[in-house]
């Protein structure tokens, strides 16, 4: 019989694992193929690209305001 996870949980996993790992092999706690695995991973990945954006403040969008003008 194949355990129920709840979404939350795996939200939450994968938000942790992406500031303690940089590689989803090591990151992920369910088998890749599995539904949670997949939520897993898109997760995981979300969370670490959201980390290496800066952050959008008044002076970036000034910035990009005028770079796109240019």
């Amino acid at each position: 019989m194949h355990e129920i996870i709840p979404v939350t949980r795996i939200e939450r996993e994968a938000a942790q694992a992406a500031r303690d790992y940089s590689d989803i092999n090591d990151a992920c706690p369910y088998p890749f193929g599995s539904s949670a695995g997949q939520l897993f991973k898109h997760l995981f990945l979300q969370a670490r690209e959201s980390a290496t954006k800066p952050p959008i403040t008044q002076a970036t969008r000034a910035q990009a305001a005028t770079e796109s003008i240019a």
